[in-house]
Order: structure tokens, then C-alpha cells, then sequence
């Protein structure tokens, strides 16, 4: 729904506080943080995280999911990202 709501230039916004949602973030697809109340857009994803939202399967890749059961890469151990 949110794509085809966003091809026609109108901003979709998630409520939610999960961190995988983040992975829709676009120009047009925003997250609503209802505990933080505050808006995620692409560009203070990137200023909070250091990296875009498009990096953000290899992030959880190297560091693991804890919630999802997704290992870190084992080279990483105890390594800062």
C-alpha cells in the first residue's frame, strides 16, 4: 500500500518504533517514533545512524539481530561499527 500511495507523490508515514520498518524509508515513506515522537526520514536516519537507509541489511548482516536471530559475523566480535 505504501508504494502505491507513494508513486503518486504522497508522503506514507509508519507509526511504529520498530527498527526494521526503517528499511521502507525513502523521499516519500517516513516512520513516526510514537516513544520518541519524532519523524525518520531519510536524511536524520543518516545523521543518526552515519549511513543510509539502503545499508541497513548489510548493517544487521555484520552486526547481528538479536530479535530476529541473526548472528554477527563472527570476525566482528566485540569490533565497533
Amino acid at each position: 500500500i505504501a508504494k502505491e500511495q507513494a508513486k503518486d507523490d504522497t508522503t506514507v508515514v509508519f507509526i511504529t518504533s520498530d527498527k526494521d520498518m526503517a528499511q521502507a524509508i525513502n523521499g516519500h515513506v517516513q516512520i513516526f517514533d510514537p516513544f520518541k515522537e519524532h519523524f525518520i526520514t531519510p536524511q536524520s536516519f543518516k545523521e543518526a545512524k552515519g549511513f543510509s537507509v539502503d545499508k541497513i541489511p548489510f548493517y544487521y548482516a555484520l552486526i547481528g539481530d538479536t530479535s530476529d536471530n541473526i548472528q554477527q559475523v563472527p570476525i566482528l566480535y566485540g569490533a565497533r561499527l
